[in-house]
């Protein structure tokens, strides 16, 4: 004879006010005392003090398995919001943080998408196409100047700029060149050089970048006597027989390089970079041998940045152009390396 078992589960009677209740009292609907309990918007900020104020009267407590399970709802339904970050195939140079925007992205609930705007052929009706391809937010990454006019025609969505080296009148969030050159500077004159050969370089047509890192150097030369400063290498990147030459002019004890491409430019000319000082701008870009000193770019830092700011003009619908555009300066990191050695230890040891 089989047996049949019944499992009765008994929950215990409980006093404590619910939902309802504080509804009732309050002469409001559910969801409307749920959302002002929440800090929620769409609640008048009377509304949610009046509820409040009875819940504590009442003595409300909410239930936590509930409260777990509309968070872990919410959760479900947030990420099916997508964010798309334009960034041409072949865009040159800037940063390209997209793997850390997705990773800042997920949390907030957002997915992210990287589009080439150019492949996507729909020409100036580019940000009508995201929009109604339901993406919430933009992000731009470096894109041809061909886009910028497709990208400035936006009225339906919130965008900001991620590293941008072509200015656009946009929310941006890029690296602190200005502060870069600082760093390097002033750990070049720490390290006891004092004739600082800066090879800055520029890029082809020069972008705004260009004209931030030439008025750093500038302003850090005046620190130096007269005979010491050393006009900067202005040459288009990547030029190495105007770099040698301008090298062997001058004759600098160190130098505030563009990039770590240089300092091996140099070595193969034949100059002994062991009795000279070296530290880059670019300093994370390194992928030689020498451990280069440096600056870092804190991509990670601008992706949580701009998302974070992103985030915000999405819950408030700021869309279109700006009227006073955000920019958001991120400083580098210094990057020690053997490139550049204590010039009095170094000199003391070749002794």
């Amino acid at each position: 004879m089989s047996h049949r078992h019944r499992f009765v589960f008994i929950f215990p009677v409980s006093d404590a006010p619910t939902i309802r209740d504080l509804a009732d009292k309050l002469g409001l609907g559910k969801s409307t005392v749920q959302r002002a309990l929440a800090g929620l918007s769409g609640i008048s900020p009377a509304t949610a003090r009046r509820v409040q104020a009875v819940a504590a009267e009442m003595g409300y407590r909410p239930d936590p398995l509930f409260s777990s399970l509309a968070m872990q709802r919410s959760r479900s339904r947030r990420h099916t919001l997508e964010i798309a970050y334009l960034r041409s195939s072949n865009a040159r140079g800037g940063l390209n943080p997209f793997e850390q925007v997705k990773a800042h992205a997920f949390p907030l609930g957002y997915d992210v998408q990287m589009i080439d705007p150019e492949a996507l052929g729909v020409g100036k009706r580019l940000m009508k196409v995201l929009y109604h391809r339901g993406n919430v937010g933009v992000i731009v990454a470096p894109v041809n100047p061909s886009c910028h006019e497709a990208i400035l025609a936006n009225t339906q969505l919130p965008v900001v700029c991620c590293g941008r080296i072509d200015p656009l009148p946009l929310h941006t969030v890029q690296p602190d060149i200005t502060d870069h050159v600082r760093v390097v500077w002033r750990h070049i004159r720490a390290a006891g050089y004092s004739r600082i050969g800066p090879a800055i370089a520029q890029h082809t047509p020069a972008v705004e970048d260009d004209i931030d890192r030439l008025g750093a150097v500038l302003a850090c030369q005046l620190e130096l006597r007269t005979k010491d400063r050393i006009p900067p290498l202005l040459t288009p990147l990547p030029d190495h027989a105007s770099l040698v030459a301008w090298f062997r002019r001058h004759k600098p004890d160190a130098i505030l390089g563009f990039s770590a491409g240089q300092y091996y430019a140099l070595k193969q000319a034949g100059i002994d970079m062991s009795r000279i000082g070296f530290a880059s701008l670019h300093a994370s870009h390194d992928v030689y041998t020498v451990n280069i000193a440096g600056t870092e770019e804190l991509n990670d830092s601008v992706a949580q940045e701009a998302v974070h700011l992103l985030d915000q003009f999405i819950r408030r619908r700021a869309v279109g152009l700006p009227r006073e555009p955000l920019h958001l300066l991120i400083p580098g990191r210094w990057k020690p390396g053997s490139s550049l050695p204590n010039k009095a230890r170094r000199n003391l040891a070749s002794a």
